[in-house]
């Protein structure tokens, strides 16, 4: 059974604290990186990531497909630039999944068209939600995550099959992605961690509770950041690996936190990690057709696009959200790669039952010591701004039942 402070905890954060991950990077190691110019450390960045990808590759037993989860992102990308050096290209499957006009949905399919490789695209305004599924999709995420941000599960059992996934998990840290984000203690990176990296900011948090002791200790002796520490072995293991490594009859590599790609990342200096820099130079340089399509990390733009124009593009985004958000209007938002479940949750037949559903039977459980579901769905039909507690909660039924089962 779950404690008020696992469960505090998980209607805040998005999982349970207490949990044995199965996807965890290897102890990094300092090593030397001795370069002569920033193209001679492009090219050793790209002899280790190229190396680390073909080993994976054969690791893979020839009779089975390569399937790469592809999105308007950078790392699976990265992956399947090399991928297509090294294998058949019949053997590479690729599929992505979001709403329309998302840029994850669009670009994704742009990049697999240019690869000219088979491609499945999941439109998820098309997924009808089932008590069913949601039960095996909690259990397929170990009871351990927030739920409904996956693809159905019969279309992916039919793309993946008995098949191996090459995963981009946590690609994105490893390059740089949170290089930026540099405290000098433990200390300032758990608050930041804490403050900053919730999922639902309407939970109610429990009074004198110091989440840190629940965190993955910080190890002060590691090269690798703090901060990075956090989404590696905190968030990255605990969140991220059992909802986007979804349990299934395939088999997941993880080659972005392979131990040599970590022990060269961060043994460089952090100025080449900043804002991806190395990787994204390096694979420009040598992938240039797949990385000269645009990305979500810049907005939809090109890799290179002026900072200024970014800046735009991301005050753009935001005033399309508050409208949507407050004037109920149906703007196309394109960031956002799932259900705008705000709205759907009250619209959609199937959604609706589900939601109500579970949301009364987990009042029924008088667990919640301080937040009541219905009265939560009641002030979310006038605000319309509160699907991420809802999110929450009906998970945490669901995960509750499907342990039951």
């Amino acid at each position: 059974m779950k404690t008020q402070i696992d469960i505090q905890f998980f209607l805040t954060y998005g999982y349970f604290p207490n949990y044995r991950p199965k996807y965890n990077p290897e102890k990094v190691d300092k090593i030397e990186v001795n370069y002569t110019s920033y193209s001679d450390l492009q090219s050793q960045f790209y002899q280790v990531f190229d190396t680390v990808i073909k080993e994976t590759i054969e690791s893979i037993p020839k009779d089975k497909l390569i399937v790469i989860p592809i999105s308007g992102g950078l790392d699976s990308r990265a992956i399947l630039a090399v991928a297509l050096k090294h294998v058949n290209p019949n053997r590479i499957r690729t599929y992505t999944f979001g709403v329309k006009g998302s840029y994850d949905f669009e670009i994704g399919q742009q990049v697999a068209k240019k690869a000219g490789i088979h491609h499945d695209a999941i439109e998820l305004n098309s997924l009808r939600f089932t008590q069913e599924e949601m039960l095996e999709v909690a259990k397929r995420c170990d009871f351990q995550t927030h739920l409904f941000h996956h693809p159905p599960l019969k279309k992916l059992e039919e793309i993946i099959s008995d098949n191996y996934v090459i995963s981009g998990y946590m690609g994105d840290v490893v390059f740089g992605s949170s290089a930026n984000t540099v405290f000098s203690n433990p200390d300032r990176s758990q608050d930041y961690y804490l403050r900053y990296k919730k999922y639902s900011y309407k939970s109610t948090t429990l009074d004198s509770v110091d989440y840190k002791v629940y965190l993955e200790p910080i190890k002060e002796v590691s090269i690798i950041p703090h901060f990075d520490q956090l989404l590696l072995f905190e968030r990255g293991s605990k969140l991220i690996a059992p909802h986007i490594l979804m349990k299934g009859d395939w088999t997941y590599k993880v080659p972005l936190i392979d131990k040599r790609i970590l022990d060269f990342m961060y043994s460089i200096p952090n100025t080449f990690r900043l804002d991806e820099r190395l990787f994204i130079d390096t694979m420009l340089s040598y992938y240039p057709d797949l990385f000269n399509i645009r990305a979500k990390t810049t907005f939809g733009c090109h890799l290179k696009a002026p900072k200024v124009f970014l800046l735009v593009k991301r005050l753009k985004n935001k005033i399309i959200l508050n409208l949507n958000r407050y004037l109920n209007l149906d703007i196309t938002y394109p960031p956002y790669n799932y259900i705008d479940f705000n709205k759907e949750i009250l619209r959609r037949p199937d959604l609706k039952l589900i939601f109500e559903s579970n949301l009364q039977d987990l009042e029924k459980r008088a667990i919640l010591t301080a937040i009541k579901p219905m009265e939560v769905l009641k002030r979310h039909k006038k605000t319309k701004n509160l699907y991420g507690i809802l999110v929450l909660l009906t998970s945490l039924e669901l995960i509750l039942k499907a342990k039951e089962q």
